[in-house]
């Protein structure tokens, strides 16, 4: 006998390079299951994941509700309403927005199989706009009505849509999966000195002049190190970037390396002695995840999930002190040795975290929860 197809619709508010729309790629790409089938309705205008989706053979839906709201509210009302086979359709929905505008419109059609996604840990670090933390003030009271469950990859995720009003009882947690990767040598493209890496935008919530801060002190220590920044917006034309190197007086130190679209930074960690993770809030971090299966010594703030990825303790800053904060940098600095480390401990670092969480896991656990909902 042979099982109906199920297809699943998934909203999402953008499709540029961010952890959700990354998530959402790799499910699509490696999904080897014949009866699942994948589309996609974007709320705006896409993004370089769109590209790759679409190379992917999968239908996307850009709603441009930035340029004209009503008529994409419009537009997708009538595209859901035209499903016919509502009992084998699954609607997934990624982040706040698209939980709301997805989930409501999906409902309003006829359709009950909805699981919402959600990717915030912390609203409380003042780093978000005020529009959408009402927006998840309304899901809270909604997730009693649209959802059949809500998925969430961190556990402090959970808690905190909890105490925002969030149906207690739907939460589905599914931590991001890591592919296996070869621990490639130290390389010296850029510098043969103790050298640290910082990849993320520069925004506020991510928290770059805390570091810069640190290193500040560490420089005044007389330590020489290198620190290389990528991401988005990360370049000598950002002035407010610019300003706060120069303020703490490390511009000799940074390099900057601008690269656009990047969806693969396996090969920039081949260049760091130790990855820093210092953001305000996260909910499970992609990028402290890639660090650690690639090899790398870590350091993060105790945010979202950090504290279940990194190898110990002592890759945790627990106060947000700078003082503090520089002491356990200028540990790694002392201990630099990458020779010895890369080939023994982080390589066992990598592998116990692959075991924890890998892609397959991640895969499966969606793939289930599509199939049984």
């Amino acid at each position: 006998m042979q099982l109906k197809k199920i297809k699943i619709i998934h909203f999402i508010t953008t499709l540029g390079v961010g952890g959700a729309e990354k998530v959402l790629f790799n499910l699509i790409k490696n999904n080897k299951d014949r009866n699942l089938e994948h589309e996609i309705i974007c709320l705006n205008k896409g993004g370089l994941i769109k590209k790759k989706i679409k190379k992917l053979n999968v239908k996307v839906i850009c709603l441009n509700l930035e340029e004209n709201f009503v008529k994409g509210i419009f537009a997708c009302f009538n595209y859901i309403k035209g499903i016919k086979q509502k009992n084998n359709t699954v609607i997934q929905t990624w982040l706040p927005h698209a939980d709301l505008i997805g989930g409501l419109i999906s409902k309003f059609c006829g359709f009950n199989k909805i699981i919402w996604n959600i990717r915030i840990s912390n609203f409380t670090t003042g780093s978000f706009k005020i529009k959408t933390f009402l927006v998840v003030i309304i899901n809270g009271i909604l997730s009693y009505f649209i959802p059949k469950k809500i998925i969430s990859c961190s556990v402090a995720g959970i808690k905190s849509h909890i105490s925002l009003g969030y149906n207690k009882n739907l939460f589905y947690l599914i931590h991001n999966g890591f592919n296996k990767k070869k621990i490639l040598k130290r390389s010296f493209k850029f510098s043969k000195k103790f050298t640290i890496g910082i990849f993320s935008r520069y925004h506020k919530v991510k928290n770059h002049l805390y570091l810069f801060k640190a290193l500040n002190i560490l420089k005044n220590k007389k330590y020489e190190f290198k620190l290389l920044l990528l991401g988005p917006n990360i370049d000598i034309q950002n002035k407010r970037l610019l300003k706060d190197i120069k303020i703490n007086n490390i511009y000799d130190e940074v390099i900057f390396v601008k690269k656009k679209g990047i969806l693969d930074i396996s090969k920039y960690f081949s260049y760091l002695d130790l990855y820093i993770l210092c953001s305000k809030t996260e909910g499970f971090p992609n990028v402290l995840g890639e660090a650690i299966i690639n090899g790398v010594n870590v350091l993060s703030t105790d945010v979202g999930d950090a504290k279940l990825m990194v190898p110990c303790k002592k890759n945790i800053i627990y106060k947000s002190d700078v003082i503090e904060f520089s002491k356990k940098i200028e540990v790694f600095a002392q201990l630099y040795d990458f020779k010895k480390s890369r080939k023994n401990i982080l390589k066992k670092n990598s592998l116990t975290f692959y075991k924890k969480f890998s892609q397959n896991k991640m895969l499966y656990k969606y793939q289930k929860l599509w199939k049984t909902i």
